[in-house]
């Protein structure tokens, strides 16, 4: 992945925002699954993640192959917004700037 720093600039934030755009489209379809009932609180979740070239705006900036080509899932927002959290401070940390590449490992 790549990462996509909202402060690099205005094509980075629109990018951005389109990959937000497209997973609330996707979280508010008629067909997905485990939405939130009235009044219980969770958050609409994608990967790969707004934060990356590779999220679900992606087919905006590259092309219609990349449509549909990200995934979306309610979760608790206390885990969400802790892994937002997680995610920013490496990206600070390892100093992971504009369109730096980098590999995502999933458990141990």
């Amino acid at each position: 992945m790549h990462r996509l720093a909202q402060a690099a600039g205005a094509l980075e934030l629109s990018r951005r925002n389109a990959n937000t755009r497209a997973k609330d489209a996707a979280c508010g379809s008629a067909g997905m699954p485990g939405k939130p009932q009235p009044g219980e609180a969770l958050d609409c979740d994608e990967f790969p993640m707004a934060s990356t070239y590779e999220g679900a705006g992606r087919a905006d900036y590259e092309g219609a192959e990349y449509k549909d080509e990200f995934s979306v899932r309610y979760i608790s927002p206390v885990e969400n917004q802790e892994a937002g959290r997680r995610l920013n401070a490496w990206y600070d940390n390892d100093r992971i700037l504009n369109n730096d590449a980098f590999i995502l490992v999933i458990g141990d």
